[in-house]
């Protein structure tokens, strides 16, 4: 059994590769003319808006396509 290590720098890595991500979707989604799309945010049941108090919550604001 190969045991295998994850280092922070992977993780930093990681983290860093999943952002580039989720900007190069909101990017395409936010393209003139491109409307035709559904997103569903599945099981998003703790949130963190304005007027909602959450220690745990999450903001999912920042994953939302941009109209210019």
């Amino acid at each position: 059994m190969e045991v295998t290590q994850i280092s922070a720098s992977s993780t930093l890595t990681n983290a860093h590769k999943e952002e580039q991500l989720v900007q190069k979707a909101r990017q395409w989604l936010s393209q003139q003319g491109n409307d035709k799309w559904l997103i569903v945010y599945d099981n998003y049941d703790n949130l963190r808006l304005p007027g909602i108090d959450s220690a745990t919550g999450y903001d999912i604001r920042a994953y939302f396509p941009s109209r210019a």
